[in-house]
């Protein structure tokens, strides 16, 4: 936003755990997202002279990982289906109100422990909040495989293990997460082989594409596998 009490009023609502940095340019928002890796990366819609737009998509290519949020006044009537058609994930309105910051705080920030990694072992940690968040569970988790296992490959891991023990039997949410997965393992070139319940094999097993994947009821068999 090219106004910085903007920044500083939202800097207000958020908890001291939550970094926030603030650009008031599009040249400054494009260096800061060359530096460093960022979560959420928050656009108004409103800024002179630059398409709010174009620059959300520039940002997007230096950081595919993070959230794109619009920023929008409410009183413009920014329906958040129109924000969404243009490219964004979600949108925030100013001037800011306690509930939708908290919101879009559970939404973006509260999910942090859903997948755990220890040196070539990811592990899905165990859903345990109402249904009506089980979405963003499954698109973070989605998120933070596609980023450890690009950290695996950069680490230079051929093979990782990936548990699921835990994972809340969803059957097509896990499918889709785990040839999605398995698919951008593939890219990385990094074989995968999955561990979980006997309930988890299951839903697995009824997917021609997923019932080939290599599956094991322990960490210790897939580890000697």
């Amino acid at each position: 936003d090219d106004m910085e009490n903007v920044h500083k009023k939202l800097r207000s609502f958020l908890p001291a755990h939550v970094s926030l940095n603030g650009c008031v340019s599009a040249r400054e928002a494009l260096q800061m997202c060359q530096e460093r890796v960022y979560r959420v990366v928050v656009v108004d819609l409103v800024i002179p002279d630059v398409n709010s737009v174009a620059l959300m998509n520039q940002l997007r290519a230096l950081q595919p990982h993070a959230v794109m949020v619009a920023l929008a006044l409410r009183s413009a009537g920014e329906a958040a289906g129109d924000v969404k058609s243009q490219g964004f994930s979600d949108v925030l309105y100013k001037p800011f109100e306690v509930a939708a910051v908290d919101d879009f705080l559970s939404k973006h920030f509260e999910v942090d422990d859903v997948l755990s990694i220890d040196g070539n072992v990811l592990a899905c940690a165990a859903f345990s909040g109402k249904e009506d968040k089980l979405d963003r569970y499954f698109t973070r988790l989605r998120t933070l495989c596609h980023e450890s296992l690009e950290k695996l490959a950069s680490a230079c891991y051929d093979d990782t293990i990936f548990d699921l023990s835990a994972i809340p039997l969803r059957n097509d949410k896990i499918v889709r997460l785990l040839m999605d997965s398995d698919k951008e393992a593939k890219k990385l070139g990094i074989a995968m082989r999955l561990v979980g319940t006997p309930e988890v094999k299951k839903v697995l097993g009824a997917v021609m594409e997923t019932s080939t994947m290599p599956f094991y009821a322990s960490r210790a068999d897939a580890q000697n596998a």
